[in-house]
């Protein structure tokens, strides 16, 4: 049975399948205006017990780890299919709700396939010769991700003017360069 997984609040009809208090964040099924909608394949609900899902469907900033986003796909709801294996430190990374493919602001301009929280902080990364390749890894681990990757359209030159307006990316005061830049 498919059940598209919205849980009615107290006084709620039915009826309310707007964005009403979406803020970036969107009740499980309800749908906000960019299209984020969220549906389950189970017999019962996720949360059968009356509580409320939500979940992250802001895109990923321009720049993640000094790297410009290229793609994205939220992965929360897909199966996870363990495909070789991915360690950060001593711990076995698996399933991340949301993957970034992107490519180094640096000179090595490799794409990259990020792992990711639901805030778009980097839990682990995968390096790829080409943006085709991260998407075909992934692809491996989350069967069915080809079809949810969204362009985010982020020109080289627009990701390098949001990297310097973020406080924490200064360039060096002595020659100038950014941190990738060395």
């Amino acid at each position: 049975m498919r059940w598209l997984a919205r849980q009615a609040s107290k006084g709620d009809s039915g009826e309310n399948r707007g964005n009403d208090d979406c803020d970036g964040h969107v009740r499980a099924g309800f749908q906000n205006d960019s299209g984020c909608r969220r549906e389950w394949q189970h017999d019962t609900p996720p949360d059968s017990a009356g509580g409320s899902i939500t979940m992250n469907c802001n895109p990923p900033p321009p720049v993640i780890d000094s790297a410009r986003a290229i793609a994205y796909a939220f992965v929360d709801d897909i199966a996870y299919r363990q495909w070789g294996r991915l360690y950060v430190g001593d711990t076995l990374l698996e399933h991340v709700p949301c993957l970034a493919i992107c490519i180094n602001l640096g000179a090595d301009n490799s794409a990259m396939l990020f792992h990711c929280d639901s805030d778009w902080n980097v839990r682990g990364a995968i390096l790829s010769a080409t943006v085709d390749e991260g998407k075909d890894r992934a692809e491996k681990n989350y069967p069915g991700v080809a079809s949810r990757w969204i362009d985010t359209n982020t020109s080289a030159e627009a990701a390098l003017e949001y990297f310097d307006a973020q406080p924490h990316c200064a360039k060096c005061s002595f020659c100038g360069k950014r941190p990738f830049e060395y």
